[in-house]
């Protein structure tokens, strides 16, 4: 499902407005973004998709495998 979050949370994130989410600071601007997607089936789509691949990429089990072997040859 489409994202809708604040500037702080796709900053943090590292993700693109108007790419892997939509971005609004204020309710009325959540509200537009909200019916955007809702009405627009290829923004719809594109923004899914796009969030997806993030997903797949960042929170893979091998990525996550990975991260976690990083911080422990860290420490030990």
């Amino acid at each position: 499902m489409p994202i809708v979050t604040t500037s702080i949370i796709a900053k943090q994130l590292g993700w693109k407005n108007e790419s892997e989410l939509l971005v609004a600071d204020c309710a009325e601007t959540f509200a537009t973004q909200c019916i955007r997607l809702y009405q627009d089936s290829e923004l719809w789509n594109h923004i899914r998709n796009k969030a997806l691949k993030r997903v797949e990429t960042e929170c893979s089990p091998h990525k996550f495998f990975a991260n976690l072997q990083s911080i422990l040859l860290e420490k030990y």
